[in-house]
């Protein structure tokens, strides 16, 4: 019987599957193996999964297929740590935030509307900050609302996607 975070799938509809992975956590992600017979390299994209490797031209993969190989030993392409100098880093800046309370403190939502007020205290706000370049938006020219609230559109969420656009 097929089974997702513990929770056996047999007869599950595709909300409730939907709803089950937008729980989840990922980890870590691992290709057990693989076999590309083509005579090129092959790049492959994973959802969720940050891109390790760039072509000569900026294009990114989560790893790349050698040509006409096969690999049959286990491959971590992603593995989240938490003992990284840049995870102990945000757990002592954001000490309040964790992955269950996230997307609700520090957040209003606004009833019958298509926006939220965020904090300007939120742990999204400095990632906003930290990517103003490549988002080409300046999150510290948003007027705050009363000295505190930057106005929000969460996105549509898609398993494991984390929200924010502004507004």
């Amino acid at each position: 019987m097929p089974e997702i975070l513990g929770t056996h799938m047999e007869g599950c509809d595709a909300q409730s599957s939907v709803s089950i992975l937008s729980q989840a956590v990922l980890k870590e992600a691992r290709i057990l193996e693989y076999a590309n017979t083509l005579p090129c390299a092959v790049g492959v994209h994973i959802s969720c999964v940050p891109n390790q490797e760039v072509t000569r031209t900026g294009v990114g993969y989560a790893f790349t297929a050698l040509p006409e190989s096969t690999n049959n030993n286990s491959l971590v392409v992603y593995e989240n740590d938490a003992t990284t100098a840049e995870s102990m880093a945000w757990r002592a800046q954001y000490p309040e935030y964790n992955s269950l309370n996230l997307e609700t403190q520090g957040v209003l939502n606004v009833q019958g509307e298509s926006f939220v007020f965020v904090s300007k205290a939120h742990p999204v706000i400095d990632l906003l900050r930290a990517n103003k370049d490549v988002l080409k938006a300046d999150i510290d020219k948003q007027t705050l609302i009363d000295d505190q609230w930057v106005r929000a559109r969460p996105r549509p969420r898609a398993p494991a996607e984390v929200f924010v656009c502004f507004v």
